[in-house]
């Protein structure tokens, strides 16, 4: 070998190149044992070019080789490592790669990718938040900018942005709020116009709102309660009207009004009070009616109310009570009617009843205990002589209380009779 040549080049450091440098002459015959070894060496140099390549590490090949001298087999399963972990998260990577060019971060995505080697999932993690704020903040500025435009504030939306930075979120919910106070005052202006109009004031509703200026909720407030009485004066009127028209009182509805102008109040109070009263009338009348038919008394229903114009209610109690005692006459008729059927008596039930006349309540009761002493006498004997025993002393029983009935009457009937002629020889 040429010393000039030899001095020329100076090896790197390493076997390899120690042995790469003394057989650089292609005329220089390579040992056949270092023949296999240096093709061996070339395969690896040239698969860790090609992961150094797949992988993109940020040193180059001899920088990597310097670093792992010796420790090639190492180096080579680190970026196999490297490159199996990369294709796995491949689909992460391209979104780091997507969001660190939207988010504008000052690092490239492949720097941040090797810091944060391993841990993939967190930088994802954080670009995503972080383009999720850009976003948010980029609606808060524009929702900021249409309510300065909408609020009229005497600054720029730009100007107001550049004194709140990194403030952004006080100052829209500061601008929500004035805007919502704009509106409410929009609509209590807006309520206040309609009502002036509909309450037909004197003045008209610029005039007003200027005299009350910053006390528009005052204002209105006023207005309301003044159309709530509009109303409710309506109302009165037109119930007034009607019950005019219903009780037919002489005085039209207008001459009524004129006589009670504002106690409009105390003349609806008594025409409902006069409305009910006919009302009640009306129904009093119908019963009256109805009950003279049922009970089928001799005077017309139109006489009889004549007679107690005025105490309709006494007529009305009196045909009740009426009505009541032919209801209880009709109950005692019908039991006496079903004792003398079931105490075999000889005599019909009209028969009885005529000669009872008046007196159907003691008729009932005796035959009531004749019915007590049939059911006694047939549970001590089931004979049929005992039972036409019994049947005879009832029947005697009846006569006997028939007789001494008569004699009674008769006594009081010469007791009335004396009676009247004392007084009038004391006249």
């Amino acid at each position: 070998m040429d010393s000039s040549t030899a001095t020329a080049t100076i090896p790197g450091p390493g076997f390899d190149a120690f042995v790469e440098w003394m057989y650089s002459d292609e005329s220089i015959e390579v040992p056949w044992y270092l023949t296999s070894y240096l093709a061996g060496r070339a395969e690896i140099r040239a698969e860790i070019k090609e992961l150094i390549k797949a992988t993109s590490t940020p040193k180059n090949e001899d920088e990597l080789l310097a670093i792992y001298e010796d420790r090639e087999a190492l180096l080579i399963k680190n970026l196999q490592k490297m490159k199996a972990h990369q294709e796995k998260n491949a689909d992460a990577i391209a979104e780091i790669k997507t969001l660190a060019d939207e988010t504008n971060i000052p690092k490239r995505a492949e720097e941040v990718l090797v810091i944060y080697s391993g841990r993939e999932d967190q930088l994802l993690k954080s670009l995503r938040r972080l383009k999720s704020e850009q976003e948010k903040n980029a609606d808060t500025i524009a929702e900021i900018k249409t309510l300065a435009d909408e609020t009229n504030i005497p600054k720029t939306a730009k100007e107001v942005l550049a004194i709140y930075v990194g403030r952004e979120d006080q100052l829209l919910k500061s601008f929500r709020k004035l805007k919502s106070e704009q509106v409410k005052e929009a609509e209590t202006i807006a309520e206040i116009k309609t009502l002036a109009e509909e309450t037909n004031i004197s003045k008209d509703a610029d005039e007003v709102l200027e005299i009350y200026s910053g006390r528009e909720d005052e204002l209105l407030k006023s207005f309301r309660k003044l159309k709530a009485d509009q109303v409710k004066e309506a109302e009165t009127v037109a119930e007034i009207k009607a019950l005019t028209d219903e009780t037919k009182i002489p005085k039209s509805a207008d001459e009524m009004l004129e006589m009670y102008s504002g106690r409009e109040g105390q003349l609806l109070k008594s025409l409902r009070r006069m409305k009910s009263e006919q009302i009640k009338g009306a129904e009093t009348t119908d019963e009256v009616k109805s009950l003279v038919s049922e009970l089928g008394i001799p005077k017309s229903a139109d006489e009889m109310l004549e007679k107690y114009e005025g105490r309709e209610e006494d007529l009305l109690k009196n045909l009740r009570k009426m009505k009541s005692n032919k209801d209880k006459e009709a109950e005692t008729v019908a039991e006496i009617k079903s004792l003398i059927v079931k105490n075999n008596v000889p005599k019909s039930a009209d028969e009885m009843l005529e000669k009872y006349q008046g007196k159907e309540g003691e008729l009932l009761r005796n035959l009531q205990k004749m019915s007590s002493r049939n059911t006694a006498a047939t549970s001590v004997s089931s004979s049929a002589s005992s039972s036409s025993s019994v049947m005879k002393e009832n029947v005697s029983a009846l006569q006997i209380n028939q007789k001494k009935s008569y004699n009674e009457l008769i006594k009081e009937k010469q007791a009335e009779k004396r009676a009247m002629q004392q007084e009038s020889l004391k006249q």
